[in-house]
């Protein structure tokens, strides 16, 4: 457990603006965002947007909602008020809105939906997926991560952190907080042997 007496860092890292630009794309999740940006092709002007959480779908719809003032974001649509979202869908549907995004991290099949014509509605919205996130995304997010904290890392330390987190960004995220947290109380380089070093210590549930 750390000493009381040790130096917390604050968290002072920048925030990016949530852009199509700052999303960190790889094979696994590009399609989508070429998708959204091309939201005149689609051929219904509703789309539902799934994935985990932390996997960037608010990021993605702030980014959405920005490209034109008639195209609208709902995120975690499954816990709106459903007279409310069925009409916001029978605007889009009539035209008065350009585009309606809708995201939600499972399918409209998994919800507790009570109007029957909503849930018919939206069982017929098409859907885009955010995939899992592969290796090549993993290790572009860890070195973003430690980029906002003003820090440079290997490559080594970055497959030595995919390799062993948690597949999710929020796992990930944690991780790289609290090594850094660390590294900036030890005033210590990020070396692989440190991150190994910690990332052991961080198994125990009270160390934190």
């Amino acid at each position: 457990m750390s000493s009381p007496h040790s130096q917390i860092p604050f968290d002072l890292a920048p925030r990016k603006s949530p852009t199509f630009e700052s999303y960190i794309t790889s094979g696994c999740n590009a399609a989508v965002v070429t998708h959204l940006k091309n939201w005149e092709q689609w051929p219904s002007p509703i789309m539902l947007l799934i994935g985990e959480q932390g996997s960037g779908k608010t990021h993605l719809g702030t980014a959405f909602a920005s490209l034109d003032e008639d195209v609208v974001f709902i995120d975690e649509v499954d816990k709106q008020d459903e007279v409310e979202l069925f009409g916001q869908m029978n605007r889009a549907l009539n035209g008065e809105v350009k585009a309606l995004l809708l995201a939600a991290q499972t399918a409209p099949q998994t919800w507790s939906i009570q109007l029957p014509d909503l849930f018919s509605r939206l069982s017929n919205t098409a859907i885009i997926e955010l995939a899992e996130p592969d290796d090549a995304l993993l290790e572009l997010i860890v070195r973003d991560l430690f980029s906002l904290q003003g820090r440079e890392v290997s490559q080594s330390v970055v497959t030595y952190i995919v390799a062993r987190s948690e597949r999710t960004v929020g796992a990930l995220q944690d991780l790289v907080y609290k090594l850094e947290s660390r590294a900036q109380t030890a005033k210590a380089d990020m070396s692989r042997a440190f991150v190994a070093k910690h990332i052991q210590l961080l198994g125990a549930p009270d160390d934190i």
